[in-house]
């Protein structure tokens, strides 16, 4: 399967509008350093910044749960 901007910009057309702030957050996890400013490490970011992510993303997943495959 190729994936392209174009099928994941469909995609997201899909998301329910609750789940865009989070989907924001992972999308903007994967630019470069560069474009995140002269910081360009999360690690560094607001714990207030931080805490609001967490509050923002906490239970997310409650309708279908993340679930770890067997590791064989």
């Amino acid at each position: 399967m190729i994936v392209t901007r174009q099928a994941i910009k469909n995609e997201i057309d899909r998301v329910r509008e609750e789940y865009l702030g989070v989907l924001l957050t992972i999308v903007k996890a994967f630019e470069q350093p560069e474009a995140r400013g002269a910081e360009g490490s999360e690690a560094r970011s607001d714990p207030e910044e931080w805490r609001s992510f967490l509050a923002e993303t906490y239970g997310s997943t409650a309708e279908s749960p993340l679930e770890r495959g067997s590791q064989v």
